[in-house]
């Protein structure tokens, strides 16, 4: 009789841990679903957003963000995947990219002090983003800016 008793324990114990399985996999069904649960994911992203945009001039790492906000990589990655359709790595790569746009227009900074400003890790790297985002060189596009604004230039 000990036997069917250890046998209906270990039965016992499985069907618990199915039904905790289910109730797990129905909670996350549910928060995707829940207004709480979408308002936190959007105050998250718009915090996180807020500091990329006030930190653009220093080094970001997804790394970083994830610490500073106490998150996981694969939460940051959702968050980023489902909410602007891109990862936080290529957001920040993009952001500076674009500002790195602005300031060569500007010709206040060689390319160097711009891939430096930007916190990137090298002038090679930077150039190599850049060509492949914009499709010409940092100084390519400095060149293009610099003889339009010559045949622009009334004076």
């Amino acid at each position: 009789m000990e036997k069917n008793t250890e046998l209906d324990d270990d039965l016992a114990i499985i069907y618990l841990k199915e039904a905790l399985l289910l109730l797990h996999q129905n909670r996350s069904e549910d928060q995707l679903d829940d207004p709480m649960h979408e308002n936190f994911e959007n105050t998250l992203l718009n915090e996180i957003l807020v500091y990329i945009h006030n930190n653009l001039y220093s080094p970001l790492a997804v790394e970083d963000l994830c610490e500073r906000f106490t998150i996981s990589r694969s939460t940051i990655q959702n968050l980023f995947r489902s909410h602007i359709h891109t990862t936080p790595k290529q957001y920040i790569s993009d952001l500076k990219l674009n500002e790195a746009k602005k300031m060569i227009l500007e010709h206040k900074y060689t390319i160097s002090e711009i891939s430096t400003k930007l916190g990137f890790t090298s002038i090679h790297y930077f150039s190599r983003k850049f060509k492949e985002h914009f499709q010409m060189s940092p100084t390519e596009f400095a060149k293009s800016s610099y003889t339009k604004k010559v045949r622009h230039d009334p004076s």
